[in-house]
């Protein structure tokens, strides 16, 4: 019991801090990590008091008697990092046989297992989507709304054959006021980072490579460095976009530099560059000062290759204007010989 100032009626402890709801599910569980201490008058978490030793936070030595507020505390030190470490610490689980409350380490074994099935169906979605270049969002964010995009869409159309992914639709969609986010960019950066050191991995096993540069502008005008490889595997060669890279300016002295410091970043050595393309632009073509000068300039072996799409490109471009008389052209009497590889010599 406990009496607040200004307060004639006295607060007590009561039945329901020692149940608690489980989220994913709304069900109501026994709180078995809470116990009462009659001596003190306070409740006590004794996994995080015997678990955390030299820890002198009030919850693991004078444990919890604000009576006005022990619902919300309680909830928060429940979800803390420091809690539920303490109920899966290896001392705890070491010996199934012998562990301290096997119960609340099922517990918790029991949420990780259900957050981890929800996880592995939202990876293969996010997956999917990435690896085909589609978009995610659509024109809102809604569950059941045929304009919610590409993920969600993926997700309701799993839930119609996955039980478990129904149940969670059913119990958790379309929840809260504002803004929802059901996609966790988290998951798409970390994808894209453990794709990222395969590919430089690849890179250092097989040593010799090829650099290619281009900048383009994405939908609000900024412009992009793209960065692409090519190596030779034992199944042989392939070409792999890396990443965008930072890009300060369209310098050949920037440019050699950004490529620089990423070859550094992840300890690629430059002495192993064998080619490099880019467009014709003097600050990339340059004889004398562009990028593919100033890296034959570090590595002498690095030969340039002018590339042949933006060749293509600008000779089919600048064809149209070089003549004013298009002659004719007969398709049945003046075949293309010289455009046909067994054309005679």
């Amino acid at each position: 019991m406990r009496l607040y100032d200004n307060e004639k009626k006295p607060w007590h402890c009561q039945k329901s801090y020692f149940t608690y709801v489980h989220k994913p599910t709304n069900k109501q569980h026994a709180g078995n990590w809470l116990c009462y201490s009659e001596s003190k008058g306070s409740i006590f978490c004794f996994p995080y008091k015997f678990m955390t030793s030299g820890c002198s936070s009030k919850s693991s030595e004078q444990g919890f008697d604000d009576w006005k507020s022990a619902s919300n505390l309680l909830r928060q030190h429940e979800e803390s990092s420091s809690h539920r470490q303490a109920l899966i610490s290896p001392s705890m689980c070491k010996n199934k046989a012998k562990r301290v409350a096997s119960h609340l380490v099922k517990e918790m074994e029991t949420e990780q297992k259900y957050w981890r099935t929800l996880l592995e169906r939202i990876i293969e979605v996010v997956k999917f989507l990435a690896e085909r270049g589609l978009s995610f969002r659509g024109s809102d964010e809604t569950v059941g709304s045929p304009h919610n995009g590409n993920y969600l869409g993926l997700l309701e159309l799993l839930a119609k054959f996955d039980p478990f992914l129904a149940e969670h639709t059913n119990a958790h969609a379309n929840q809260g006021r504002g803004h929802k986010s059901y996609l966790c960019e988290e998951f798409i950066n970390l994808i894209g980072s453990s794709i990222l050191d395969h590919i430089i991995g690849e890179v250092k096993k097989y040593k010799y490579y090829s650099a290619s540069l281009d900048s383009t502008p994405d939908i609000s005008n900024v412009d992009q460095l793209t960065l692409t490889v090519r190596y030779v595997l034992p199944s042989g060669p392939v070409e792999r976009f890396v990443k965008f890279l930072g890009m300060e300016g369209h310098s050949a002295e920037q440019l050699t530099q950004g490529l620089l410091d990423f070859l550094k970043e992840n300890d690629i050595d430059i002495k192993d560059c064998r080619g490099q393309s880019y467009d014709n632009a003097s600050n990339m073509s340059g004889k004398y000062s562009g990028l593919q000068a100033r890296i034959k300039e570090l590595n002498e072996f690095a030969d340039y290759i002018p590339c042949f799409a933006h060749s293509t490109g600008g000779a089919v471009g600048s064809a149209p204007g070089s003549r004013t008389e298009v002659p004719k052209f007969d398709p049945v009497t003046d075949r293309p010989h010289i455009c046909s590889p067994s054309a005679p010599g």
